[in-house]
């Protein structure tokens, strides 16, 4: 499982900045990218086969690139269908908890924390050094927030059925039984369908949305991957997703023929899968391109301007990578911990220069909070004398910056990874950031206790002056 603490480098921003680096020969030509996962969901305590994660590359431009953790998690204003005045548009909403400390009621302004994924992707992928390729389809790729582990059914042909989680769906009645022991798609491996397959509602129906039209549809199979020749103009697949989109059930009144905007959540009903990252990010870039033709911008409530940046952070932007349970758990894969600040954070710039120093001091006791959590779990270990081990206390920022275009005609975001020194609001923590240097060849970012640091420091002075 490799949970042991064992020597082996964490990677650097400049190697993470890389590995993300956008393509100057089309898509997917630069950078063969990384995955990211914020592991607090409890996805890893499960009996599940799969964990979703996310997959970086600077050839994706959405904003948000992440699922943002806000106050509390799920239990507070992380729910990203949060703010809202309490309906979707189609149906009533949870009410949006409200953090007593920055009066936000939904997750977008605040950091977020996970682990990257980067130099151990050949472990986890076939011939992971030819994934560029256009013939490489090895992978489960969704281009958005899919509920792959936990609300999708695999189609089985043997048994002429959906095994979906808690039960099974007759594929010839479309009648639902409950089966203990069932887990849907999430309950396969990686590599053998392990999180590939259709939406489910959580009460018995299969409610992938179908849009069919000039004979072809938005899937090309039961285990609902993605009809791949729209891969030409993946444009084509959102229009006729907002032209041609049927619901399963009347509560879902969206698209009605293209004339009634979607609730992000209409994302995970939608979404599919493709085999490959290049294809997902075509797909993901042209929802984000025509985000104003397919939602409503009622959950989360938002009003999307290019001339005001900040205002398109609250988009639903990131992916959904079914990533085998044994790889998430495995922390010697784990290349670095990263905090991805809100994107554009700091006022009056594109998010080029953004600092965690923007991050108001209620969301930066919530950052605080959040690290507490990984150095309990004993998942990030403070101290210089970790910072060359797996797990151990390499830690890095990541900035999320907007490329705007003439007249604001587009805004493509863009990820960098960097390091600055910083010290928790309370004085818990303290994260370090030691340059290159000629002692010093390869630098440093790590996290360490804040007395610890100082007393660290203070010792290292003494010894100097001696």
């Amino acid at each position: 499982m490799g949970s042991a603490n064992t020597r082996g480098p964490s990677l650097g921003h400049r190697a993470l900045n890389e590995a993300i680096k956008r393509g100057t020969q089309g898509t997917y030509t630069g950078g063969k990218g990384i995955l990211v996962r914020n592991p607090f969901d409890d996805y890893e305590k499960s009996d599940r086969l799969v964990v979703p994660s996310t997959f970086w590359s600077n050839d994706l431009f959405t904003p948000t690139a992440m699922f943002p953790t806000g106050w509390k998690g799920m239990d507070g204003n992380g729910n990203p269908n949060c703010p809202n005045t309490g309906s979707n548009g189609y149906y009533a909403l949870a009410a949006c908890g409200k953090d007593p400390r920055t009066g936000d009621t939904g997750p977008w302004n605040y950091a977020t924390t996970g682990y990257i994924i980067s130099d151990a992707l050949d472990k986890i992928f076939p011939d992971w050094k030819n994934v560029q390729s256009d013939s490489w389809g090895y992978g489960v790729f969704y281009p958005t927030d899919s509920n792959a582990v936990d609300q999708r059914c695999r189609y089985l042909d043997q048994y002429s059925g959906y095994d979906c989680p808690g039960g099974w769906i007759d594929g010839k009645t479309g009648s639902y039984s409950k089966v203990q022991g069932k887990k849907g798609a999430g309950g396969y491996a990686m590599g053998q369908g392990g999180g590939a397959g259709c939406h489910w509602d959580t009460y018995g129906n299969i409610d992938q949305t179908n849009a069919n039209f000039n004979n072809r549809n938005l899937v090309k199979d039961r285990n609902c991957q993605c009809e791949y020749s729209f891969k030409q103009n993946w444009a084509d697949w959102v229009e006729q997703w907002v032209s041609h989109g049927v619901n399963v059930k009347k509560d879902d009144g969206w698209f009605a023929g293209g004339t009634k905007k979607a609730p992000s959540h209409g994302l995970d009903q939608a979404a599919c899968w493709v085999n490959n990252p290049r294809d997902m990010m075509n797909l993901q870039n042209a929802l984000y391109w025509n985000r104003l033709l397919w939602s409503n911008q009622k959950a989360p409530q938002s009003s999307w301007d290019n001339k005001n940046i900040q205002s398109l952070r609250t988009y639903w932007g990131w992916n959904e990578v079914p990533l085998a349970m044994d790889a998430a758990r495995n922390l010697q894969y784990r290349s670095a911990v990263v905090i991805k600040l809100p994107a554009a954070i700091c006022p009056y710039s594109n998010g080029g220069v953004d600092t965690i120093a923007c991050l108001p001091y209620g969301h930066q006791e919530n950052l605080e909070g959040d690290l507490t959590l990984w150095v309990n779990a004993k998942i990030l270990l403070p101290g210089w004398d970790n910072v060359a081990y797996r797990p151990g206390s390499y830690i890095v920022f990541a900035r999320e910056w907007a490329d705007i275009g003439p007249n604001y005609k587009y805004v493509n975001w863009q990820r960098w990874f960097y390091c600055e020194n910083w010290v928790s609001p309370n004085r818990k923590f303290q994260i370090k950031y030691l340059p290159k240097d000629k002692t010093n060849p390869y630098g440093a970012c790590y996290i360490d206790h804040y007395y610890s640091a100082v007393a660290s420091t203070a010792q290292a002075r003494q010894e100097v002056f001696v």
